[in-house]
């Protein structure tokens, strides 16, 4: 059999099933990407392992699941995933994307706890329920924009600080190196479509 997998290698198993509960088994929509680990390589198949979900169980573990698979049902995967204990930590084009968990602990809305998504640890972009997703959401905000967006209005804050005497103790203006820093990298990797939209000065 031809193909790029080996052993232990990431991937995505794009799976598709008219069994009513095929989703909650494996813990994500019907239709999405699951998270796999390529186990061995057949002679036509790819055995991977999953982590299904025991159903109707409150706060239950992950099991193990072994199955073959036609390699074209197969994509590399590059985000880390939870349920395989793999480091909540990936690294995109120089920049390390991460979760912040907010000190204040659970709520009713993220009962394990608030997390954020974070790029070089500047966190940008909506609360998330698990440090996973906020991995996720980080990479998404890199590449959408959204950390730019998010450099471009804290220096823009700071700068209205100065300006109008309200930097306390001068903290704002102590930030904005960093944060121009920030900007210049972001933009270095990622240029602007539009030259004139950049804001590095």
């Amino acid at each position: 059999m031809s193909t790029t997998f080996q052993p232990n290698e990431r991937v995505n198993w794009q799976h598709e099933s008219d069994r009513p509960d095929s989703a909650m088994v494996y813990g994500y929509g019907k239709g999405l990407p699951i998270p796999a680990r390529v186990v061995k390589l057949g002679a036509k198949r790819v055995q991977i392992e999953l982590k299904v979900r025991r159903l109707y169980v409150r706060n239950s573990l992950w099991d193990s699941k072994f199955k073959w698979v036609d390699a074209t049902t197969l994509s590399p995967r590059v985000l880390p995933c939870a349920a395989f204990h793999e480091p909540m930590q990936h690294v995109h084009a120089g920049f390390v994307l991460t979760g912040w968990k907010h000190p204040n602990g659970r709520s009713q809305v993220f009962p394990n706890g608030t997390w954020y998504p974070a790029v070089d640890g500047f966190t940008c972009g909506a609360p998330c329920g698990t440090e996973e997703q906020a991995v996720r959401d980080a990479l998404h905000s890199l590449l959408s924009g959204g950390y730019r967006t998010a450099l471009v209005s804290a220096i823009s804050v700071r700068k209205h600080w100065i300006a109008t005497d309200q930097d306390k103790n001068g903290a704002g203006a102590a930030e904005l190196p960093e944060l121009k820093d920030r900007l210049v990298k972001v933009e270095t990797a990622f240029p602007p479509v539009d030259p004139t939209c950049s804001h590095v000065t």
